[in-house]
């Protein structure tokens, strides 16, 4: 049988402009213990700047790890 487990999907932040860090800052402290990202290719500019929710695979999956895993968060 099939484990179902709550999470939050990042555009819960999209109105705030939050960027992917505080997104999942967020997310811990309403008491979530998993985040479903929001993933692109290539480089996105409101997400380098930090005003958007997203996150890169350009960049190492393993620093999504870290950051979530600094917030008690996992994907």
């Amino acid at each position: 049988m099939a484990r179902y487990r709550i999470s939050a999907n990042m555009e819960f932040v999209r109105s705030a402009d939050l960027d992917f860090r505080q997104g999942i800052e967020v997310a811990a402290r309403l008491g979530y213990r998993y985040v479903e990202p929001m993933v692109h290719t290539g480089y996105e500019l409101l997400s380098e700047v930090g005003y958007f929710h997203s996150f890169s695979m350009e960049e190492d999956p393993l620093f999504m790890q870290q950051l979530c895993e600094r917030n008690g968060l996992r994907v």
